[in-house]
């Protein structure tokens, strides 16, 4: 028997739990079907969406229709725009351990790269609030002196503690105002390596 799909594209295999759910592989030429049974899809490209997870601490912050910044692992040079398009009611929790309950999100790629595939892991970030000509640097930068947050500048007599303020941050980035754009810092604290030493 041969079936012809009404329109073309890409073809991705559904999995065939015949076997039991332990051995489920995609169809593949040979495998017997059954009636009812879904073999393969063809999804529209153009209306890929990004799914994540949002921290319970972070969901009373966003909004549906928030710009969204998609990366794609396979293709590091890529920020794709996108926009929140939905979000799950209700947490989720995880398998991992200590369990985490989050909410599911999906946000609409506004324009689809051609290289994108159904299945392709990657990140989203929500955009809160923009700061224009904001510094940022790596969460790992910033340390805690005297209760006041600092970061490491390079020099020639090597890295000294200057105080920062911050502006925002996210569990990678922190905007901080402060230190000028461009300048070196350390990602691990040089004096607690001195005084280890």
């Amino acid at each position: 028997m041969e079936l012809v799909a009404p329109l073309s594209g890409l073809i991705i295999y559904l999995s065939n739990y015949s076997q039991g759910w332990l051995n489920a592989k995609p169809f593949q030429v040979g495998d017997q079907v059954w009636a009812g049974a879904a073999v393969a899809e063809i999804p529209d490209l153009n209306t890929l969406e990004m799914e994540g997870k949002i921290e319970e601490i972070d969901r009373g912050r966003i909004t549906l229709g928030d710009e969204a910044r998609v990366r794609i692992d396979s293709l590091p040079e890529l920020a794709l725009s996108a926009k929140l398009s939905t979000f799950s009611p209700l947490t989720e929790q995880t398998f991992e351990w200590p369990p985490v309950s989050s909410f599911r999100g999906f946000a609409h790629i506004e324009k689809p790269d051609p290289r994108l595939r159904p299945g392709m892991n990657g990140s989203m970030d929500i955009v809160i609030k923009k700061i224009p000509d904001a510094v940022s640097v790596p969460a790992k930068a910033l340390f805690t002196r005297n209760g006041k947050p600092v970061v490491f500048v390079g020099g020639a007599g090597g890295y000294h503690p200057v105080e920062v303020q911050i502006l925002a941050r996210n569990p990678d980035e922190i905007a901080i105002k402060g230190v000028n754009p461009g300048t070196m810092v350390a990602l691990t604290d040089p004096e607690k390596k001195e005084r280890a030493q």
